[in-house]
């Protein structure tokens, strides 16, 4: 019987009900579980397409009855405990819709590496990740503050009170992946937390999250939960293993809060100049991106991009969480032209007067 038993479980596999899945929008990193990160193409419009955002699964993608799903809140303070449906979320909450870039921590992990040496990614199937593992997404749903504020009322006027943070919400998922993020973030009206089951207006992706996850605008990703099952207030930080060793900086603080950046896209050489193409967004800060330069010489002169504005849509958002696609042209000088190696860098400015980091700061 024992023998039977082992041979059973040894021939299970565990990932027979994944999700089918257009991996031409994709480059594969990893199969099983599922990573990949958006091809540049697919990047190059101001919404990208469910089915090419980048996936980032930690465990095989849990399948959920939408009838049967309930999101469990507790206190590890106190007794306090509710259940609340999908359909209890929708009745009593209002729906809200904001255009934000969804970013894995790992993204730019070559780049990371390129600029500091050794990182956590190093020696993995990530240590090759380019800028795919992002992309600006239309979610729907409710305020995450709004229901956090109707089940936590005392710790949330405590923690509107502080200065100082007084308060985690951890998060654990179907797929038993767990994390947390400062409540004081949630309840900042600027930074428009979702607990959301639209994207670009259909039900979430069986890969991100169906029926419901967490959308932080401007915090990396591994903090955004999908097939969210449960959620609890704590005076500390998630003690699981993601939180504890994995997604830190080499100082072994959480990366939370993701930085002001711009990134190159794409590019075009003739013999007058080149030309650009990419993507800014404000990260953490919930500001506009002001400006984007380009520059040929190192950053000695930068030259202006121009930013379309044009196709940037109106959401519920209280802050700006989207990005905004810029073209650049730079002409060349004689002796830069032929058969000359040129490499065009960016930064942005954003609408605080802050100016986009030169290199990241080092994760573990």
């Amino acid at each position: 019987t024992n023998y039977d038993e082992m041979v059973t479980q040894e021939t299970v596999d565990i990932y027979e009900n994944e999700p089918k899945r257009k991996l031409e929008y994709h480059k594969t990193l990893a199969q099983q579980p599922f990573e990949s990160e958006t091809i540049s193409e697919e990047l190059s419009s101001y919404v990208v397409k469910n089915e090419a955002l980048y996936v980032r699964n930690h465990a095989p993608v849990p399948r959920i009855d939408l009838e049967d799903h309930s999101i469990n809140f507790s206190s590890q303070i106190d007794d306090k405990m509710s259940n609340l449906s999908i359909e209890d979320l929708t009745q009593g909450f209002k729906t809200q819709c904001i255009y934000s870039v969804l970013q894995c921590a790992g993204n730019r992990a070559s780049h990371d590496q390129a600029s500091n040496g050794v990182n956590g990614f190093t020696g993995t199937s990530g240590e090759n990740i380019g800028v795919g593992m992002m992309g600006n997404i239309k979610w729907s749903g409710v305020s995450a503050a709004d229901v956090l504020q109707s089940i936590y009322p005392r710790e949330c006027l405590e923690e509107l009170l502080q200065e100082e943070e007084l308060y985690h919400v951890n998060f654990v998922g179907a797929d038993e992946y767990e994390t947390s993020t400062p409540l004081s973030y949630i309840l900042d009206p600027l930074n428009d937390c979702l607990f959301a089951m639209k994207m670009n207006d259909v039900a979430l992706t069986p890969d991100h999250g169906y029926p419901i996850r967490v959308l932080l605008p401007g915090v990396a990703g591994a903090r955004c939960v999908k097939w969210l099952e449960s959620v609890s207030i704590s005076k500390k930080p998630s003690k699981s293993p993601w939180n504890r060793h994995y997604y830190l900086r080499k100082d072994g603080s959480h990366i939370q809060q993701l930085p002001l950046q711009s990134i190159l896209l794409s590019g075009n050489r003739t013999e007058l100049g080149v030309s650009v193409e990419g993507v800014a967004y404000s990260g953490g800060s919930s500001a506009y991106i002001e400006k984007v330069v380009v520059s040929v010489d190192g950053g000695v002169t930068w030259l202006p991009s121009e930013l379309r504005r044009d196709e940037i849509q109106n959401d519920d958002s209280h802050g700006f969480h989207g990005w905004v696609r810029f073209v650049g042209f730079i002409p060349l000088a004689e002796k830069l032209a032929g058969d000359m190696d040129i490499e065009v860098i960016c930064r942005a400015i954003d609408s605080d007067g802050t100016t986009q980091p030169e290199v990241s700061l080092q994760q573990h």
